[in-house]
């Protein structure tokens, strides 16, 4: 039988108070492109500074901020204001009684609390009377209210007999259908969802709204659906300046006993949200591995803190996946004393033979229990497990822990370990998998580096979309390369993604990463400083991968980890100079220095621009073509034409007035063209000559353009592509 219901607002969209950013200095130019300091020594401190940010609707009633001897626990009392209650918090920490508790404190600590309207329930009776809408209970503060429709009584639509006015009067009769296909423990409903201005609908929940965990049935606004008799369907929606998120607990718990989570996300901000880092879900005996889209595992993994990519209603719904425990048993273990005075255990030796090994974060010795916060040298030497699991408390990796471990495919690690090198993983031959988790709040949210976090999410959600144009290379791209106006050249038929990053950041790693998001008529070029390594097909990962993916971790598990070095190395020094130098921060902070276009916003004219080059730099040397790096550029064009995309080669802008003479020649720059097109597959689109220019265009580097000589590379670039594309028949003006 067809039941047709309207469903009404549901209090789902939240006020959400959001904190004042602590302040910052903002230089010309991002301290990720000045040179590293080498000579500097960041100290580990014995104490941490942990405080909660100024907000609305709440007040910290105990003492903020506080210091704390690190690996300990601190709480504060908080207030909220009559009709407010708290939601959530930026950081892992537990919420009951009016206190929010942080445990196991190793770094400094901001926390943002995000509270929202306590909800109002009205019921509306089962004979509505027809048009008119039901009364909301009245706020002078917000219009936020939860409906909850019953379903009108069950006549098929076009039945035309008319209700008697005494509802107390016996209804009509309406014979059943004789079907034996019925299913009377489900009935077919039509329902539509009609969001007041300001909100958008998310998904249909069962008699329970999503806000508290109810079940999805589904993520379609209209139409006709099967539902449990007598069931009350539930339209959920958000305010349009939102994302939500419902996490499955999926075995675990919240810290107050939840199987759910529910979460919104600005999509002001960021174009894809972060997922949950760890501590807001536990399970005994079992250890979270990390995000899946549905509850039996399949679907992406997301690693805690990684990019997860919403539906077009701006909703997702992510499940847990858990992994159990190996037994302290398997372990040969002893205590120690940290640097903070405090008892810790270290892993000296693993006595099994299981295939996954499931590090606990804590082991019990006698009637005490600790944490697990080292892995000892040779304690996995030569084992045979296949996939590992290290938790977030652990934060020294001796040299040659895992040494020889050779069918390892698979390993799990947090950006909490400050001690680890490659000499750790020495010779594990087969670890192609490595799923890096966020346990901490990432440090340089809103700073320079975060805006590559905005051209991977760029680069990413025009996928299957719309056609782009990607431009790989170093900062010669960020300053010198206007999406903007590229794309504008185009018609706007191309999206164009400027990925400029550091030149010391790994270009290969990061087209290697990216290739699942090319398709058919998509374009990669290739414009790196051929000086750099790093940009010529060089396959040494370097902390500064670890700076421009602070938010996107799962980059890291996109990529075969067997082709690249440096990864445990560079993690290290990460944690080492760059997280004990900032202050933790969060997700939710906007960045200043690019556009919607991906391009830099902060770029100047400098024509009194010296430069610190040393004169006579052989920029076009032959010796700087590797065909055993750009072999490996190669693989990617022949990737990228499995996907029918295509992959050119141009030059990165540089100064001609620190050039050898040899450099500038005719000669110079055929010997260079012809050498380079005999080493790699794709073709050259451009001649060096073109993005030579003397010094007064350059801002503060000699691979730096300002703005004036960068809009004119973007032109030669243009012309250059459309020029090959032309000639392809893929392009006519």
């Amino acid at each position: 039988m067809l039941k047709r219901v309207t469903a009404m607002i549901l209090c789902l969209c939240f006020a959400i108070g959001f904190l004042a950013s602590c302040s910052f200095i903002e230089e010309l130019v991002p301290d990720f492109l000045l040179p590293d300091d080498s000579d500097s020594y960041h100290e580990i401190h014995n104490t941490v500074t942990v405080s909660i940010m100024d907000g609305e609707h709440y007040k910290v009633v105990s003492a903020n901020p506080v210091r704390v001897g690190r690996g300990n626990d601190v709480s504060f009392e908080i207030e909220f204001e009559e009709g407010y209650e708290y939601e959530s918090n930026s950081v892992n920490a537990d919420f009951s009684d009016g206190k929010l508790t942080l445990h196991n404190l190793f770094f400094p600590t901001t926390v943002k609390l995000v509270t929202s309207k306590k909800q109002h329930i009205i019921e509306i009776p089962d004979d509505p009377i027809e048009d008119e809408e039901p009364e909301e209970e009245p706020d002078e503060e917000t219009d936020e209210v939860v409906v909850v429709w019953p379903a009108p009584l069950p006549l098929e639509p076009e039945d035309e007999t008319i209700l008697p006015d005494d509802p107390e009067e016996e209804l009509p009769t309406i014979p059943p259908i004789d079907d034996p296909g019925l299913d009377p423990d489900f009935e077919t409903v039509v329902l539509s969802a009609e969001p007041r201005d300001g909100y958008h609908f998310i998904c249909w929940t069962i008699n329970i709204p999503i806000t508290e965990g109810g079940e999805i049935f589904s993520e379609v606004d209209s139409g006709s659906f099967t539902i449990p008799t007598a069931s009350i369907p539930i339209a959920n929606y958000v305010d349009d300046s939102h994302y939500a998120i419902i996490y499955r607990a999926n075995g675990g718990t919240t810290s107050d006993g939840k199987a759910y989570f529910y979460q919104t996300f600005s999509n002001e901000v960021y174009l894809m949200p972060n997922t949950l880092m760890h501590g807001t879900f536990s399970r005994k005996g079992y250890s979270l591995m990390r995000y899946t889209e549905n509850a039996d595992g399949s679907g992406e993994n997301i690693p805690l803190g990684g990019k997860t990519e919403v539906n077009e209603n701006g909703f997702v719904e992510l499940w847990l996946k858990w992994a159990k425990n190996s037994s302290s048993s398997d372990f040969t273990f002893a205590t120690f004393v940290n640097q903070d005075g405090n008892t810790a255990v270290e892993i000296t030796a693993y006595k099994g033979s299981a295939d996954e090994v499931v590090i606990p974060k804590s082991i019990t010795v006698g009637t005490d229990t600790y944490m697990v916060e080292r892995i000892c040298a040779e304690a996995f030497s030569g084992k045979e497990m296949k996939k590992l699991f290290i938790p977030p408390t652990v934060t020294d990796i001796e040299n040659i822990a895992f040494q020889n471990c050779t069918k390892l495919e698979e390993l799990t690690i947090h950006d909490t370990v400050w001690l680890v090198s490659d000499e750790s993983f020495k010779n594990t031959t087969s670890l192609s998998k490595i799923y890096l988790n966020a346990a901490r709040p990432p440090v340089l949210a809103g700073t320079g580096d975060s805006m590559f976090c905005r051209k991977y999410e760029k680069l990413r959600t025009t996928y299957n979309k719309a056609k782009k144009i990607v431009v790989m290379s170093g900062s010669s791209s960020l300053y010198g390369f206007y999406a903007e106006d590229a794309q504008k050249a185009f018609n706007d038929e191309y999206v164009f993604v400027n990925y400029g990053t550091n030149a010391g950041a790994n270009s290969l790693f990061y087209m290697s990463a990216t290739l699942r998001f090319f398709g058919e008529g998509d374009i990669l070029i290739h414009a790196p400083e051929v000086g750099a390594s790093a940009q010529m097909g060089g396959n040494a990962i370097s902390d500064k991968n670890f700076r421009a993916c602070e938010s996107t971790y799962e980059l890291f598990s996109y990529v075969d980890m067997t082709q690249f070095t440096g990864f445990f190395t560079s993690l290290a020094s990460y944690n080492q100079n760059i997280r004990s130098t900032y202050t933790d921060q969060y997700y939710e902070k906007a960045g200043t220095f690019i556009n919607s276009y991906t391009d830099m916003t902060t770029n100047i004219d400098n024509p009194s621009y010296v430069s610190t080059t040393n004169a006579n730099v052989s920029y076009l040397s032959l010796s700087r073509i590797k065909s055993e790096q750009l072999n490996r550029m190669n693989g990617i064009y022949a990737a990228l034409k499995e996907r029918g995309a295509q992959m050119y080669y141009t030059f990165a802008p540089y100064n001609l007035s620190v050039c050898t003479p040899d450099t500038s020649t005719k000669e110079a720059q055929d010997a260079f063209l012809k050498k380079l097109d005999e080493t790699i597959d794709y073709p050259i689109i451009s001649k060096p000559s073109d993005y030579l220019f003397t010094q007064e265009h350059f801002n503060n580097s000699d691979h730096h353009l300002g703005i004036t000589a960068g809009k004119v590379r973007t032109q030669r670039l243009v012309a250059d592509l459309k020029k090959q594309l032309e000639s392809e028949g893929v392009w006519s003006e």
